[in-house]
């Protein structure tokens, strides 16, 4: 999955201030506090291709020093799957954000979730067409809603810059005693002295990125 970067940059996660009482909640408890952060821009195409194609947008977010407890501790089982040895149990101080450009998620099951990848992945149009029209000739097992949920998933990514984008995660967390979905927006400041950016190229969204990032392209 999002095997096209179009780069990584490095920051600071800067809890807010203003937070309510009620949204103090695990890594958001400490108002003010900060973690250092890289993060990755990706495109979410199994095969990589260019920019100009159509398709869903990534960040991932790895914040460093979080204390807490970790799901490999908590879980038993995934102890075992994972094992002592795993990469993520070097990782018991970091966390992971993982949003795309979609708002939502497209699909009701992990079962269909996997389908939908697998038809993706082959050098053909045609195992997604099966999985929305099984039998061509029995209307009732179409899947439409996939189709139209699909359509949607990918409109999101029609980008410039992933620095410019809003990025969603993909299902709910346990936030406390409720349920959230994260959201990252960019600041205002992302759009200040904003020249005209590629629209073309197979490279374009790590063009318009880098070009963003170097003061001497957009200077004040």
């Amino acid at each position: 999955m999002h095997p096209k970067s179009h780069g990584c940059v490095h920051g600071t996660f800067r809890v807010s201030r203003r937070l309510p009482p009620r949204r103090r909640v695990g890594l958001f408890e400490h108002e003010g506090r900060e973690f250092p952060a890289w993060v990755r821009f990706s495109n979410a195409a199994h095969n990589p291709q260019d920019d100009g194609v159509l398709d869903v947008r990534g960040m991932a977010v790895k914040m460093m020093g979080v204390d807490g407890p970790k799901m490999t501790s908590l879980d038993p089982d995934l102890r075992k799957i994972l094992g002592s040895k795993h990469h993520y149990a070097l990782e018991n101080r970091t966390h992971d954000f993982l949003l795309s450009t979609a708002q939502t998620f497209p699909f009701l099951d992990p079962s269909l979730s996997g389908q939908f990848f697998e038809a993706m992945s082959a050098q053909s149009i045609w195992p997604f067409v099966v999985l929305v029209f099984p039998t061509w000739w029995n209307p009732t097992t179409w899947n439409l809603g996939l189709l139209s949920s699909v359509y949607d998933w990918y409109q999101g990514g029609d980008i410039t810059n992933p620095l410019t984008a809003t990025y969603y995660s993909g299902t709910p967390y346990r936030f406390g005693a409720h349920a959230a979905k994260y959201r990252f927006s960019p600041c205002p400041t992302n759009f200040a002295n904003q020249h005209a950016e590629k629209t073309f190229g197979g490279e374009f969204l790590r063009e318009n990125m880098r070009a963003r990032l170097d003061p001497t392209v957009y200077s004040t």
